[in-house]
């Protein structure tokens, strides 16, 4: 393999031939030298190939290079708003500045030439700063191209605006229906007959169209406000609807607009839920305190929860109301004023124990005292169970009392026993066992102790205590004549 060094005129060099061995040969830069490219022939037999190795220099240094300039609009497209005739109210923001930068250096001023090289549709103008400003538009739509010349450098920019433009007013839509009012003065008491009334036009009917439909009553003229306000006749309302598409009114069945009355004395409403500000009163009621006003009579609820039913207990002339009894609570005590009778029982959260008694023969009003407070009980042949609440100083008096009630039985029989023993000599010895057994039975059977817990007395016992000492004295009695 060999390598032909070219010419590079005028000078021609000689074949060289390439080191290396077999297919793999070397052209060293020596051998290379000066030579412009060197081409290398390889050849087996009747064939050969080339290869071109050409040489390359580095240049000289060449001047420095210029920085480049360009610019841009800051705003390059807007759009404004416009009714519907294309009519723009305002421009503001839609203009911007050209910007102009020599490199990294912005040169945007005085240093550029500015100007508008065409437009169309749009009017605008740029100041020597570079600032745009947009005055108006003769077209849906506009153009306009900016120039900004710096240093020898020609800079074109577009700006675009457009109007949004506002839609027509569509045409008025078809009228809807309408509602409408009618009022008439009726005399007396009457009732429609249920049903509508349909009408030409926007009209009212007339007497005879309504009492067609709503009876005879109604055969009134109908007007659009109350024909006489004066009037103590009721007030009568209807309602209407006018249909522009069927071109009639439809009045529905009348009804009481005003209700005037000087006394209501039935009625009945289903009123749901009810919420007053002030009372529900009935009659002449008002609360006094604990009790209701003097002279007056039926019932009153205050919004707070304060009422009074009944009758007022003194009469509005200052004596006692033999009817008068009521109920009032004056948002701390809840007061029965008057008597109180009771068939059932009567209990409360402070009972500690409970009697029954019975009377089968007496209707007469009995009265005992309990704590310092009378009490009185109606017996008729009625079972009555009533309940008193008491404490240990209570039934320490009652127990007391009681035992008094026994000993004074007891002394006035030892009395009656002393003188028949030392006048007539009696054999006693029947009369001092009965006597005896007067003494346990009043301080046992019907002893109401404060360790027993009763707090009321006794009434049957009582009975039977005032029946042995009776039995006592007959048989006192009886020794006499047995003697």
């Amino acid at each position: 393999m060999t390598g032909v060094q070219t010419c590079a005129l005028p000078i021609c060099f000689p074949v060289t031939i390439l080191g290396g061995t077999g297919n793999t040969r070397t052209l060293t830069v020596a051998q290379f030298g000066n030579a412009a490219y060197y081409v290398v022939t390889a050849t087996l037999g009747d064939f050969s190939d080339q290869v071109t190795i050409n040489s390359i220099y580095d240049g000289a240094s060449g001047a420095n290079g210029q920085n480049a300039v360009v610019g841009y609009l800051t705003n390059e497209s807007a759009t404004v708003q416009a009714d519907s005739a294309g009519t723009v109210s305002s421009f503001t923001g839609t203009g911007g500045t050209f910007k102009v930068f020599d490199g990294l250096t912005d040169v945007t001023g005085a240093a550029v030439t500015y100007s508008v090289v065409s437009s169309t549709g749009v009017t605008l103008s740029i100041s020597t700063a570079g600032v745009y400003t947009i005055t108006g538009m003769s077209a849906g739509s506009g153009n306009a191209t900016l120039r900004a010349v710096y240093n020898g450098v020609t800079i074109d920019k577009v700006y675009n605006i457009a109007k949004s433009i506002a839609g027509a007013t569509g045409s008025s839509g078809t009228a809807g229906a309408s509602a409408r009012v009618m009022y008439a003065r009726i005399a007396g008491s009457t009732n429609p007959v249920s049903g509508t009334v349909t009408v030409s036009g926007d009209n009212r009917p007339t007497g005879a169209q309504a009492s067609a439909v709503w009876g005879s009553s109604f055969n009134v003229t109908w007007g659009a406000v109350d024909p006489d306000p004066a009037s103590a006749n009721t007030l009568w309302q209807a309602d209407g609807i006018y249909s522009p598409s069927t071109g009639n009114t439809v009045w529905a069945t009348p009804y009481i607009s005003n209700l005037k009355v000087g006394t209501l004395s039935a009625i009945t409403a289903n009123t749901g839920n009810l919420n007053v500000s002030g009372q529900i009163k009935a009659s002449t009621a008002t609360r006094n305190g604990t009790t209701m006003t003097a002279g007056q009579a039926g019932a009153i609820i205050q919004s707070d929860g304060t009422f009074s039913i009944g009758r007022g207990f003194i009469t509005g002339d200052g004596t006692t109301n033999p009817n008068g009894k009521n109920i009032t609570f004056d948002g701390n005590n809840l007061v029965l004023n008057g008597d109180v009778i009771v068939t059932g029982n009567l209990q409360a959260e402070s009972i500690t124990s409970t009697r029954s008694f019975t009377s089968q023969t007496d209707t007469s009003t009995t009265s005992w005292v309990v704590g310092g407070a009378f009490a009185t009980m109606e017996m008729a042949g009625v079972p009555v169970s009533i309940t008193l609440p008491g404490s240990n100083a209570q039934q320490t008096v009652l127990w007391l009392m009681m035992n008094l009630i026994g000993g004074t039985g007891i002394g006035t029989a030892r009395f009656d026993f002393r003188i028949l023993r030392n006048g007539v000599a009696l054999p006693y010895v029947a009369t001092e066992v009965y006597i005896s057994g007067e003494v346990l039975f009043n301080f046992i059977w019907v002893d109401p102790s404060p360790a027993s817990g009763n707090n009321l007395y006794e009434l049957q016992g009582r009975s039977y205590a005032t029946q042995g000492f009776n039995c006592t004295e007959l048989a006192l009695v009886g020794n006499i004549f047995k003697r």
